[in-house]
């Protein structure tokens, strides 16, 4: 133990002095009361979302205030305290009592420091951004463009970029917030994202050049300004380097299409770029759904589905890596980031499905894609707003509210599909109920004036299609006074006069007038909405005129009631012109009809034929086929019955059902086999939803009838007797449901 003990002895312990402590202990800086008071808030904020956000604003805005209050404060930290005093009391908002005043002096005080103190020098931007905002929120957009406008010239080449860029951005959405006078403000706006543009490429900031892009695309389509919306979509897909993705897509259609072997679509291998930046696929992202929403307008589907495909794609892959708030970081070399505020994902990701269904314009088959997206949404929407969203800790309380509101209008958006799919398919029993739906569901949540008009066409179209006359026309009539632009008061039909002042809830529906207080609720203009249903009214009437007119009309006031309907149909289908490829088609239907040359009707039935083709809308297609071949009936008997039994087809398409257990046979769709004694075939009774369009197959059995019975085929023509009995009692089950 001794040896041991010699060998290793103890180590001896340290010994703590004062003067070691002394010299290796930095000193902390004294903390002032007043840098205690402006760091509160950066500790103290929540987001909007969180439960104690209108207590932790109130003591932040308190911290700042007593700050704001001191004396001798340095120069810096008064700047600082009374541009913070400025951003909390703009969340606060100018609504409570007191703040507006709190703002305009703090927003003074800080003007001042700044332009007297050189090194201050990059806070008058933010001021002055502050300044317009606060002209914004009281009011006076031009107050706040011109403010903009002094700070953009006062910018140096020394200045970040980040400095310059967000007071570009901030003139662009100063003026895309004016809601008056869209023209000139949608012309202002397209001239200064142009200068943003250009400065851009200027200084060779890519990224900034293709937000300039996209906003510019966005501002065209939501400006209707069509005509300029293909080549600005070209240019940014070449900036945003797509088009060799976007050909594999179309080459991979294509290929499935000549293979008819094929069961489904394969997967194409992901050809996007590992070197893409979030921002960058954020960016395409907005360009394909604009770029779907624009051709699935215009009616070219060849075009729509390849972007379709991926964008869900994208969705899938890339979506989750996008910020949670929505605001994404923009580098620069020579200077801080911009950090922009895009779209939020989660509205992005429930705008996918909207667009899906937008896009699906087929109504054939079990279960059409349309109602299939436009269902799995509204139970996307309804589990997104049951979770708590992703904010900035900056964001005001009515920057949420705006997010909620474009949930719910999505929803509604949706519920408007489901309604239009089901109408075209005769499935009215669930159209009415879902137009009920969406009338409760838009009066609850506040939107029912920018949905009145909408959901009056659909009225209209649901009664047009259960062979409700006067509920249709009375409807058509509505929607078209609701969504009139707001500086013309003629009505199109002279014996139409203003139905706002009137209640029209004969069963379901919407009314113009509030049940409650009986106040008159009025539309938003809508140009589409507007020309759709005076298209809707002309064609009811041109029904109604062709069905009394063989009756109990002269040739005189028979000629007399047509020339008024083609006056009519001159500014109707005038104003279709130039809304879109359905409207297009629409306005060729209608002109074919009151046209007095049968060769000039016929080319307007091709044109409408194409039309209806290359947008995939087969509901369409299935009446122009009949009026197709309504012209060939006497001429040419085989072209006459190809028509009626493509036409036939697709009618009957319209009301496929999803296979059940037990094996029914239609018997409108399949051959019919044995008979009674009378000759009649046996025929078991269908529902209207299994036999399609009733009305439409009605007609066409009608003139087949017609066709057998002039070529002597007596056979077919004893089994198209039995397919029109039961479609005639198809046709008076819809007629019941009204």
């Amino acid at each position: 133990m001794d040896d041991d003990g010699e060998q290793n002895p103890r180590p001896t312990k340290r010994q703590k002095t004062e003067d070691t402590i002394s010299a290796e202990t930095p000193k902390l800086p004294h903390l002032t009361l007043a840098n205690l008071l402006l760091s509160l808030p950066s500790l103290l904020l929540h987001p909007p979302t969180h439960t104690n956000h209108e207590r932790s604003l109130a003591l932040s805005y308190n911290a700042l205030n007593q700050c704001n209050v001191l004396t001798s404060l340095d120069r810096v930290v008064e700047c600082r305290a009374a541009t913070g005093l400025v951003e909390l009391g703009l969340q606060i908002g100018l609504s409570t009592p007191g703040v507006q005043g709190e703002i305009q002096k703090a927003l003074t005080k800080a003007s001042l420091v700044a332009q007297n103190l050189p090194s201050l020098h990059l806070y008058r931007h933010r001021i002055s951004q502050l300044s317009s905002q606060l002209s914004l929120a009281s009011g006076n957009p031009k107050v706040a463009q011109n403010n903009l406008k002094r700070a953009l010239s006062t910018v140096t080449p020394n200045d970040p970029p980040h400095i310059l860029y967000s007071t570009h951005l901030a003139i662009i959405a100063s003026i895309s917030s004016q809601s008056s006078d869209e023209t000139t403000n949608t012309m202002r706006s397209l001239g200064a994202i142009s200068d943003l543009h250009e400065l851009a490429s200027k200084q060779g900031h890519q990224s900034m050049v293709q937000l300039a892009s996209v906003l510019r695309l966005r501002a065209l389509v939501r400006s209707g300004l069509w005509g300029d919306v293909g080549e600005t979509l070209d240019a940014i897909e070449t900036k945003l380097d797509m088009a060799v993705t976007l050909n594999n897509y179309s080459m991979d259609k294509t290929k499935v299409t000549e293979d008819q072997g094929q069961a489904s679509l394969p997967s194409p291998p992901l050809t996007s770029s590992s070197s893409r930046s979030t921002l960058e696929y954020a960016l395409i992202i907005h360009s394909l759904v604009l770029g779907i929403i624009f051709y699935t307008y215009t009616g070219d589907s060849s075009l729509a589905t390849p972007r379709l495909k991926w964008l869900h794609e994208l969705l899938d892959i890339q979506l989750p890596h996008f910020p949670k708030t929505g605001i994404f970081e923009i580098p620069f070399l020579n200077g801080p980031p911009l950090h922009y505020q895009l779209t939020h994902p989660r509205v992005i990701y429930i705008l996918g499905f909207l667009v899906s269904s937008l896009a699906k314009r087929d109504m054939m088959g079990r279960k059409p894609k349309k109602k299939v997206f436009a269902s799995e949404g509204i139970i996307a929407i309804d589990k997104e707003l049951r979770r708590e969203i992703a904010v900035p800790t900056w964001a005001s309380i009515s920057d949420v509210r705006e997010i909620d509101i474009r949930f719910k209008k999505l929803r509604a958006d949706l519920m408007c599909e489901i309604i239009g799919a089901s109408i075209m398919r005769s499935e009215f029993n669930e159209a009415e109920r879902s137009i009920d739906e969406l009338i409760s569901y838009t009066r609850t949540q506040g939107i029912f004036p920018s949905y009145v008009a909408r959901l009056t066409l659909h009225e209209a179209q649901l009664a047009h299609a259960q062979n409700s006359h006067k509920r249709a026309l009375d409807c058509y009539q509505i929607a078209s006074w609701l969504s009139r632009k707001r500086d013309s008061k003629i009505p199109i039909f002279p014996q139409y006069t203003k139905p706002a002042t009137k209640k029209y809830t004969n069963g379901s529906g919407p009314s113009t007038t509030n049940a409650d207080n009986d106040e008159i609720i009025d539309g938003e203009e809508d140009t589409w909405i507007n020309a759709a249903a005076r298209a809707g009214e002309l064609w009811l009437r041109i029904g109604l005129f062709r069905q009394s007119s063989s009756s109990d009309m002269g040739e005189e006031e028979r000629e007399k009631e047509l020339n008024r309907l083609r006056k009519i149909g001159e500014s109707v289908t005038k104003d279709c012109r130039g809304l879109g490829g359905t409207l297009e088609a629409i306005a060729e239907v209608l002109e074919s009809c009151l046209t007095k040359e049968f060769t000039t009707a016929k080319t307007h039935l091709k044109r409408a034929m194409n039309l209806a083709t290359n947008s995939g809308d087969n509901h369409l297609r299935a009446l122009v086929l009949s009026l197709i071949a309504s012209h060939f009936l006497h001429t040419s008997y085989d072209y006459a019955e190809k028509m009626l039994k493509s036409s036939d087809s697709l009618a009957a398409g319209l009301g496929s059902q999803p296979k059940s257990s037990s094996k029914k046979q239609d018997t409108l769709n399949s051959p019919i086999k044995g008979g009674d004694r009378a000759g009649a075939p046996n025929l078991q009774p269908l529902t209207n939803m299994a036999v399609g369009n009733a009305h439409l197959r009605l007609w066409i059995g009608e003139r087949r009838l017609e066709l057998y019975n002039r070529i002597g085929n007596q056979d077919a023509a004893k089994m198209q007797v039995g397919k029109n009995g039961a479609l005639k009692e198809a046709v008076a089950r819809v007629e019941a449901t009204k």
